[in-house]
């Protein structure tokens, strides 16, 4: 199990379940996606910090995924009016799938792989003290990337929640106490809370 968990192998695994939250335009996939985020992200600070804190972000993951869909799925039946924020039909999807948004975003990933992966925060490698340092970077450009692009609810949450994934993932090893610890779950159960919300509310007309 040690070989098949490296910190090279994480990284790629932070790195696709990531490229899936760009480009997935169903919010299932992404739900998904999110919830294979919080997983890799806990296995490395298990590794790296301590196995309670692992067991934390296991939990808070899988407390956010089910607040998201509960909010999607009510969206999904709640009909709402076209405007900024789409209609709750359509608010349910991550982004409008069409060809062009899907390059747009795959290219968007790929130059945020190489402005990691070709600086420093790459070069310094994923052992020692550095090990999260190259996870937590990507994490958090690419929540800022998603949010960015994000045009509905759903796909800035999913910005929110990665960045506020990658703060952890390069604070714990800094600082674990209890009170930090709990302070972290409760921004992500409180984002989850905010996304869930304003898959609720009705769009303003334009």
């Amino acid at each position: 199990m040690d070989t098949l968990l490296t910190p090279n192998n994480l990284f790629i695994a932070i790195v696709g379940t990531t490229a899936i939250l760009a480009i997935a335009a169903e919010w299932r996939v992404s739900l998904l996606a999110l919830l294979a985020q919080y997983l890799v992200a806990a296995t490395l600070l298990g590794r790296f910090v301590t196995p309670q804190v692992a067991a934390i972000k296991v939990f808070v993951g899988a407390l956010v995924c089910v607040i998201l869909y509960l909010g999607a799925r009510s969206a999904e039946q709640h009909s709402g009016s076209e405007g900024f924020v789409t209609d709750a039909a359509r608010r349910s999807l991550v982004w409008s799938p069409t060809l062009s948004d899907l390059l747009l975003r795959a290219l968007a990933v790929a130059v945020v792989g190489v402005g990691v992966l070709g600086t420093g925060i790459g070069q310094a490698g994923f052992e020692g003290p550095t090990a999260t340092l190259a996870p937590a970077a990507w994490l958090a450009i690419v929540g800022i990337l998603l949010l960015v692009l994000g045009r509905a609810t759903f796909a800035v949450g999913l910005g929110l929640l990665t960045f506020q994934t990658g703060f952890e993932v390069f604070h714990s090893p800094i600082n674990s106490s209890p009170l930090m610890l709990g302070a972290l779950a409760a921004v992500h159960v409180l984002l989850a809370l905010g996304v869930a919300y304003g898959l609720g509310q009705e769009g303003e007309e334009e």
